[in-house]
């Protein structure tokens, strides 16, 4: 990999002045812009491909979060479209990766030509705003996941097509004609062929929907087999964030000693990590378990001590 160079804050704010002064801010601001706009959709189109492998995506995204940031800053008033596909490639990044955050939609143009996007950051985005708003309240509907179906199905992509219906799925009544259409649409086509994100949704789909209709073993399994196709890609936010999901369904199933057995050791291994989502979801199972175990001593040490953070 190519050496980065970073610019200290005073040449970079020096620098920024000088091209005001000569009037070609905007000029370099919207090349930045396309640059970064570009390496989001691209990287983010990828990760559901076969033969691209899922952690340089995510390595390639996390060393210019920065600069994409900061593009994402200018082109909100200078290039409406480049800051709509920004937000969307940003947004789903940080939401794969774990990190906290509620997803600005408003930035997200409703007449936004998404048919020009990749149709797999479009159905990324999708699944990226229906996690986010089983995490903070966010008014969210299924608009997203339908304009997915539909860009992947006028493309032909079957991987972009998975990500979407499992979206689609989580703002569906469990039991309902349209869910039971919906999984017997994803079992039809899921592929080995296909990279492991891209069949990792459906079993999360539908883990929730048995979750919610009380099979808790048919919940597990899904869980289990979404881990596992997880565990391939070798991303390590992403596996955790699945094992911090079995949790939470272990622990609605009353399978309290399960869920220390797992999440004990999983809280010890996020410390230091920004994986917000794995260790909210994790730290309030244990929280809960301990507490139903009568072990009050260690759940208000958990209740009440943070977890370290790295910078």
């Amino acid at each position: 990999e190519p050496p980065r160079y970073r610019l200290l804050d005073s040449p970079r704010v020096f620098a920024r002045e000088r091209l005001a002064a000569a009037g070609e801010l905007d000029t370099i601001a919207a090349r930045h812009a396309r640059a970064m706009r570009s390496l989001y959709e691209s990287s983010c189109d990828s990760l559901i491909r076969s033969g691209t492998p899922a952690v340089a995506a995510f390595a390639t995204m996390d060393a210019d979060l920065d600069n994409a940031q900061a593009a994402l800053q200018w082109a909100q008033t200078h290039d409406e479209q480049t800051a709509a596909s920004l937000t969307m490639g940003i947004g789903t990044h940080l939401a794969l990766t774990g990190s906290g955050m509620a997803l600005p939609q408003h930035l997200t143009p409703a007449d936004l030509p998404y048919e020009r996007l990749p149709c797999g950051q479009v159905s990324l985005w999708s699944w990226a705003i229906n996690r986010a708003r089983s995490l903070v309240a966010i008014p969210v509907g299924r608009e997203w996941a339908d304009r997915a179906i539909a860009h992947a199905r006028a493309k032909g992509d079957v991987p972009a097509l998975c990500i979407a219906l499992a979206s689609l799925a989580d703002f569906l009544p469990p039991g309902s004609l349209e869910a039971a259409r919906v999984f017997d649409e994803l079992h039809a086509l899921d592929d080995p062929s296909m990279a492991p994100m891209a069949r990792s949704g459906a079993p999360l789909a539908e883990a929730s929907h048995r979750r919610k209709l009380g099979d808790f073993p048919a919940a597990i399994a899904c869980v289990q087999r979404a881990l596992a196709l997880i565990s391939e890609t070798g991303v390590r936010n992403g596996i955790w964030m699945v094992q911090s999901w079995l949790i939470g369904i272990n622990l609605a199933a009353g399978r309290t000693a399960e869920v220390l057995a797992d999440g004990l050791p999983l809280l010890e291994q996020l410390q230091g990590t920004r994986n917000e989502t794995a260790l909210g979801i994790c730290r309030r199972a244990v929280v809960t378990a301990l507490l139903a175990n009568d072990d009050l001593a260690r759940a208000r040490q958990l209740a009440q001590v943070g977890w370290r953070q790295d910078a």
